[in-house]
């Protein structure tokens, strides 16, 4: 019986290391393709605290708890660093602040783009901001989140800062997949957040508990995420499955929506130009690799009208696009902005231009106009 036992036991230990050695050489020589997101970061503080434990605060929806610190593992093989990812004592990852202040402050509020995974915080649009202006880019970003996250985030919270400037940063590629609960649920069915149920403008909120594991098991999986490779290859083989409807080559949001995509999408946006009361508000749209190769075709995009209109209503309320700036900056070379392991996402230096040319909408061409 012991021997027989000892024989089972070597055979899945045998499986298991030609499991992981096909694994390694799948990923280190890119036979996944960029699409594979991550690979082991060997950090024991990553499993010690994995990085998607959060707090489900009924307000606003998925959080990160505060005081994380890990370590996050992009896929490194196809060119992207590991970097921290630290939140503050109310779960932001930004450095701590006071929420009193004689000075003016900019709260800022969006999903990855502007949360800056990627990259060390000093890397970011609003700390590279910050240490060009000296003032206080207060960051209550998160992943995953959409128009209405960002409205619940800033009642919820970000409001009880003293600021007089709402920097609010859209992505049109996801944003309309975060609105609609049957599509968000195809992309992470372990959201945890409130949904728009009805018609325009009589919404009613919905809140959806997403599957949550239990802590054991939760433990248990990060040891295989920070470890193995096979496990990442058992997620790359899942998400092939059930890949999302928005990729590279799907239209682009800023030429291609719904009017109930819109509706759900710009609602909050109405609601938090109104709580905002007299502050300065700006919304910032960002582009995606599909728009930007939209607006080479065809530079009026829909998308940016609707906005320009909306913003139009409101005297303290200004629409940035960043979609004709990046394409134009960029040229042919806008695919050097974006990470080839995660397209969704900014490089460092995607996210240095965007900062940039934040930096002369907002600071330098409000001067300018303010002097003249």
């Amino acid at each position: 019986m012991l021997k027989k036992s000892l024989a089972i036991a070597g055979s899945l230990l045998s499986l298991a290391v030609f499991a992981e050695i096909c694994s390694f050489f799948f990923l280190v020589l890119g036979f996944g393709g960029p699409s594979v997101p991550r690979v082991p970061s060997y950090s024991w503080r990553n499993v010690v605290q994995p990085k998607e434990v959060k707090i489900v605060p009924t307000t606003f929806g998925d959080w990160y708890q505060p005081d994380i610190d890990v370590k996050i593992s992009f896929n490194r093989y196809q060119g992207c660093d590991l970097y921290d990812l630290q939140t503050n004592s109310y779960g932001a990852r930004d450095i701590e602040r006071e929420k009193r202040s004689d000075s003016g402050r900019v709260v800022v509020l969006g999903d990855t783009l502007m949360e800056g995974m990627g990259v060390g915080i000093d890397s970011r649009i609003s700390n590279i901001l910050e240490s060009r202006t000296g003032i206080e880019h207060m960051n209550f970003s998160v992943k995953n989140t959409g128009s209405l996250h960002h409205l619940l985030t800033y009642e919820s919270l970000a409001a009880d800062f003293d600021h007089d400037t709402v920097v609010v940063q859209l992505y049109p590629y996801n944003d309309f997949i975060d609105a609609d609960i049957e599509r968000k649920m195809v992309f992470d069915p372990k959201y945890t957040g409130y949904f728009l149920t009805g018609a325009y403008p009589d919404y009613q909120m919905e809140f959806h508990t997403g599957y949550k594991k239990p802590g054991q098991e939760m433990y248990i999986e990060a040891v295989l995420s920070e470890f193995t490779h096979t496990w990442h290859v058992l997620l790359y083989m899942k998400n092939r499955v059930n890949r999302l409807e928005t990729n590279p080559t799907s239209p682009s949001k800023y030429y291609h929506f719904t009017e109930d995509e819109f509706q759900k999408f710009i609602f909050p946006l109405e609601q938090l130009a109104e709580k905002t009361g007299d502050k300065q508000v700006y919304f910032v749209s960002m582009p995606y690799i599909n728009d930007i190769e939209a607006y080479r075709q065809d530079p009026d995009a829909p998308f940016n009208k609707r906005l320009e209109e909306f913003a139009q209503q409101y005297e303290h309320v200004e629409y940035l696009d960043m979609l004709q700036p990046v394409s134009d900056k960029t040229g042919d070379k806008y695919l050097n902005y974006y990470y080839p392991c995660n397209k969704e996402h900014f490089s460092r230096e995607g996210y240095a231009l965007i900062a940039d040319l934040m930096y002369t909408d907002l600071y330098e061409n409000q001067v300018s106009s303010r002097d003249d």
